[in-house]
Order: structure tokens, then C-alpha cells, then sequence
């Protein structure tokens, strides 16, 4: 099972923490399971989020704390992966497709889908840092941005390619 720590300011600092088992159910703090919601039978991932995790249902969608269905601006895309940085968050699709969500100017939810660069075809995987979105290309190539331009990483000297990134708080 997958075990994520998160911080909640309550008197003070409190460690807890969201572990995912084998079968889909969903703990909190290791002991207190999280029932899914109407329509979802089991949860597929959980997320680290600033205060909560994002889960992701069976039914593709997102759920803030595993129980509150979180909007977003596009709709009726089942979700597999979810990067949170300091003020938006990135989704990666079941297609391979990223979005970055955020509020619009009056609060309302917005969304944009990330172009691929040349040679990308869909992303392998997502990764946030407080600042910039991390993504793994299926050219095995690991490509960084802010929620704007794409930018590669360029790649040491005898690197053919990356399989897999791992990225961290303010890095």
C-alpha cells in the first residue's frame, strides 16, 4: 500500500497521513478508513495536498479529502494522476493527457490543457515542486513548466533517457 504524509496546522503542527491499500480502501492517519462516496466502489490513487490528499474513484473522478467530488473546468475526463504546487494544481488523464486547474478571475473554476511538445505524444508521468509542474514524456524526455511554456531538461552527458523523476518542495 501507498502511505502519503501531509501537515495540518491544529495547536501546533500535527503529522498525518492517507494510506491506500491493495483493494482500494482509503485510510486516514492509518486506522480511520475513508468510505467512498455514492457511485465510487473503490479508490484508484491517492494525492499529498496542502491540509488533504485529491483521491481519484473508480469512476475517474476527483475527490478532495476522499469524500468532497472536486470541480474542475473540464468535465468527464477519468482522471489517473494529480500534482499539487502552491496555487494550481496539474491533472494527468487515463489518455495521457495533463490539465492545469486553477481559479479564473471571479473565483469560477479554469482549466487548460498542456500542449505537447515536438515528439511528445502523451505523458507517462506528473510530478509538482511549490513552483513549477514536473512532466515525464513518453519520449522519455522530462520537461518542466510553470503552468505555461514547456521547457526540456536537458540531459547529462551520456543519458539516453530518464524512466522515471522525483521532485520535492521548493526544488
Amino acid at each position: 500500500s501507498t502511505v502519503i504524509f501531509w501537515n495540518v496546522p491544529h495547536s501546533g503542527w500535527e503529522f498525518l497521513s492517507w494510506g491506500l491499500t491493495e483493494d482500494g480502501e482509503l485510510y486516514r492517519n492509518g486506522t480511520h478508513l475513508v468510505a467512498p462516496p455514492p457511485g465510487v466502489a473503490r479508490w484508484r490513487d491517492v494525492f499529498a495536498a496542502s491540509g488533504t490528499c485529491f483521491a481519484v474513484g473508480d469512476d475517474g473522478k476527483l475527490y478532495l479529502g476522499g469524500s468532497t467530488p472536486l470541480e474542475v473546468a473540464v468535465q468527464g475526463i477519468p482522471w489517473k494522476k494529480v500534482a499539487v504546487k502552491q496555487y494550481s494544481f496539474a491533472t494527468l488523464s487515463t489518455n495521457g493527457v495533463a490539465y492545469v486547474h486553477g481559479s479564473g478571475f471571479y473565483g469560477e473554476p479554469a482549466s487548460t490543457e498542456l500542449q505537447f511538445p515536438a515528439g511528445v505524444t502523451q505523458w507517462i508521468d506528473l510530478q509538482a515542486t511549490a513552483h513549477e509542474f514536473w512532466f515525464l514524456g513518453d519520449n522519455q524526455q522530462l520537461y518542466t513548466s510553470d503552468g505555461g511554456q514547456m521547457r526540456a531538461i536537458i540531459r547529462p552527458s551520456g543519458v539516453q533517457h530518464w524512466t522515471r523523476h522525483a521532485v520535492g518542495g521548493l526544488h
